[in-house]
């Protein structure tokens, strides 16, 4: 899982998130409850502009660790890019 998480990473940071989201998608079949992975993921849906998928993914890093604020302020971002902008200031505040 580390590889392909790796892998991913490397990816979204050379542009490239169609890509990143297959390895972070194959590091979560190993490691289905990685809040690191699933925030990276969302981001790079959230690049692609599939809002509904990177939600997805925050609402599972929120839903598996609910104190860190990482996940809450993502969450947050993707509420205002859907128009949710009272979501989006609820996550951002918490």
């Amino acid at each position: 899982a580390k590889a392909y998480t790796l892998r991913g990473a490397a990816y979204q940071q050379m542009g490239q998130p169609q890509a990143a989201i297959i390895d972070y998608s194959e590091a979560l079949k190993a490691q289905p409850n990685s809040v690191s992975v699933l925030l990276a993921r969302g981001a790079a849906y959230a690049e692609l502009k599939q809002f509904d998928l990177s939600l997805t993914d925050r609402n599972k890093a929120v839903e598996l660790s609910p104190a860190l604020a990482e996940a809450y302020v993502a969450r947050g971002g993707v509420h205002h890019q859907l128009g949710n902008h009272e979501l989006g200031f609820a996550d951002r505040n918490k």
